[in-house]
């Protein structure tokens, strides 16, 4: 009957590291989801703010448009102040189109980063590195002696 106490010891410890060893594979396959996500979200960002980029683009052209339309009926003609202002107002438009370009890849390089993080985050370890590593510790406290 002394051998009831130390076969105990070994089938908990045998449980406790089958369940670290599961609890590591799902960790890890949640960390690979959350990963699979950013990187999901910073492709639909870049396509988003180049749409976006685009948008403002066609909206300023119209815009620039019109004005132009807008001082050839005036008659006032298209030099002096009305030129110096169509140049402005260009660059102006060009800007706010760099700016929503600019704001894009913010925001993708955000996601991209923290897809990175999360890849190399110490959680999503496999399950079985977690399984070794409880057999490591168990090795080490000695409380596995059966």
């Amino acid at each position: 009957m002394a051998w009831i106490g130390p076969t105990l010891t070994a089938a908990a410890s045998a449980a406790r590291i089958a369940g670290e060893v599961a609890d590591g594979q799902a960790r890890a396959a949640s960390q690979r989801h959350d990963v699979q996500q950013a990187r999901s979200r910073a492709a639909a960002s870049a396509e988003q703010a180049s749409t976006n980029e685009e948008q403002i683009r066609r909206r300023n052209r119209q815009s620039l448009a019109t004005q132009a339309a807008l001082v050839a009926e005036s008659g006032t003609g298209t030099g002096g102040s009305n030129a110096l202002i169509a140049a402005q107002d260009a660059a102006l438009a060009e800007l706010e189109a760099l700016n929503a370009r600019y704001d894009g890849q913010l925001e993708r390089n955000a996601l991209e980063n923290r897809a990175r993080r999360l890849a190399d985050a110490p959680g999503g370890q496999s399950g079985l590195r977690t399984g070794l590593n409880a057999l490591s510790w168990l090795a080490k406290t000695g409380s596995g002696s059966w």
